[in-house]
């Protein structure tokens, strides 16, 4: 027995079964890709603290205290940058970037770039 939280619960070792942590990033990612380019609606603070790992080997979504919601002319900006990102088309995501106004310190078209591209894509000794 452990104690937990100050009371003295039981203590059981995690079900994890046949856990697959490729199948669970594939079902998040293609939930939060649905609830950002399809719905406009989508939970602001997705961690892994905010998902459950089901006995059935579902994926459970809690949380969603935090909901931001996107018009679709933003969902056409971000599939813009997507694409550009896919492509490695760096003048187009310096376009996409001009468009929405995005402005930094000095207001490089590299910067800019670099920020699309950590916020959307990736982070790495190329972008950071």
């Amino acid at each position: 027995r452990r104690l937990l939280l100050g009371s003295d619960a039981e203590y059981r070792e995690p079900l994890l079964g046949d856990f697959n942590p490729s199948r669970v990033m594939s079902t998040l990612c293609a939930v939060h890709g649905h609830e950002l380019l399809v719905d406009g609606v989508f939970n602001g603070d997705p961690h892994a603290g905010n998902f459950l790992l089901l006995k059935d080997g579902a994926v459970g979504l809690i949380d969603y205290g935090q909901v931001k919601r996107l018009t679709t002319s933003e969902r056409h900006w971000l599939c813009r940058c997507y694409v550009a990102l896919e492509r490695k088309d760096m003048d187009k995501l310096r376009s996409l970037a001009n468009e929405i106004g995005m402005q930094s310190r000095y207001n490089l078209d590299i910067t800019r770039e670099k920020m699309l591209t950590f916020a959307l894509d990736r982070d790495g000794r190329d972008v950071t």
